[in-house]
């Protein structure tokens, strides 16, 4: 298979493929599997990046999948992602952050998707929260003690 370069693929790519969103007031939106951000750019498109990141939601709610690209990714398809499941509603974001944060490091991922990445899980760990869910809570009582 022939191995072609980032910026090169971008070019190919940029104005038309099948992930590309086409309604009125979506310009620039995409649902490419590795794109973190949704949106049309060079610095996070799954498709033109030799590693990317991209998350979804997981199988129950409060669950999260971060999916990484690999660079063997060109020559064995089977192996191009390596998928970590995260569990929010059990650790919260301060407890997975540093998960994802490692997860990145280790692999040598450009710092800019890590940041990405943890403004997206930010997000999705503050909708998945029981406020958002709809759930009241009742005031402590408080002892006279002044």
């Amino acid at each position: 298979m022939v191995k072609l370069s980032d910026n090169l693929l971008w070019q190919l790519t940029k104005g038309s493929n099948a992930f590309t969103v086409k309604a009125k007031g979506c310009d620039g939106l995409t649902r490419e599997p590795f794109n973190i951000t949704n949106e049309v750019s060079p610095k996070t498109s799954g498709l033109a990046n030799s590693k990317a990141v991209g998350m979804v939601a997981g199988d129950k709610p409060g669950n999260l999948k971060l999916t990484l690209k690999t660079r063997s990714a060109d020559v064995k398809p089977a192996r191009a992602a390596h998928t970590a499941a995260l569990r929010l509603h059990a650790k919260g974001f301060k407890k997975t952050a540093p998960t994802v944060k490692k997860l990145l490091e280790e692999n040598y991922y450009r710092e800019d998707l890590s940041a990405l990445a943890l403004k997206r899980l930010f997000l999705n760990a503050k909708a998945n929260s029981r406020k958002a869910a709809g759930k009241t809570y009742k005031a402590k009582p408080r002892s006279n003690k002044a």
